[in-house]
This record gives C-alpha cells, sequence and structure tokens, in this order.
C-alpha cells in the first residue's frame, strides 16, 4: 500500500467495517482505490484488469523515488510501469509523466 500512498500521495481514508481486511485510497476526497488484503496467495488468478494508469509529473523525480525505495518497475521515455503483485493481484500501475 505504500507505493501508492507515499509514491502517488493518495489517501488512506474512511472504509466501512467489512468483515475482511483493506482499505480505501482517495484522491480529491473521492475513494478511487480499493484493496483487499489477504496473508496468502490466491489459489486462481482470475482477474480481467491488465493495468491501471495515472497521469503523473516529474518523470525523474520519481524515478530517483521508486530506485531509492528499491521498488521494482520498468519505464521507456513516457512512462514508469510498477508491477505490485501480493495486494493488486498482478494489477500494474502505470504512471504516465509529462
Amino acid at each position: 500500500m505504500s507505493f501508492y500512498v507515499d509514491l502517488l500521495d493518495f489517501t488512506d481514508g474512511y472504509r466501512p467495517p467489512f468483515d475482511f481486511p483493506g482499505a480505501w485510497l482517495y484522491a480529491g476526497g473521492n475513494a478511487v482505490i480499493h484493496l483487499v488484503f489477504s496473508d496468502s496467495e490466491p489459489k486462481v488468478i482470475c482477474n480481467p484488469v491488465d493495468h491501471i494508469a495515472f497521469e503523473a509529473t516529474g518523470f525523474e523525480e520519481t524515478k530517483q523515488r521508486l530506485e531509492n525505495e528499491n521498488w521494482e518497475f520498468r519505464y521507456s521515455n513516457v512512462s514508469l510501469i510498477h508491477r505490485f503483485d501480493k495486494y493488486s493481484l498482478l494489477i500494474q500501475t502505470e504512471l504516465n509523466l509529462n
């Protein structure tokens, strides 16, 4: 979750008291990412979502932050792709930087 909060500046906010662990991340006062946590690996990965993408600024600064925190990522001249397997079930996060 720190990838979304520390690097992308989403805010960990209110989440209804569901009977399973998770978090809701907010941007501009809106809950835009809903995470569900699990301590075990999924038995079957059946996920129709390939990746999510966010517009961002500061390519070099963001690349440096990822390197400093030892996050695995790949990049092109316009985007950084981070794959955060444990909680996102292989959903990649793409940052389109300008």
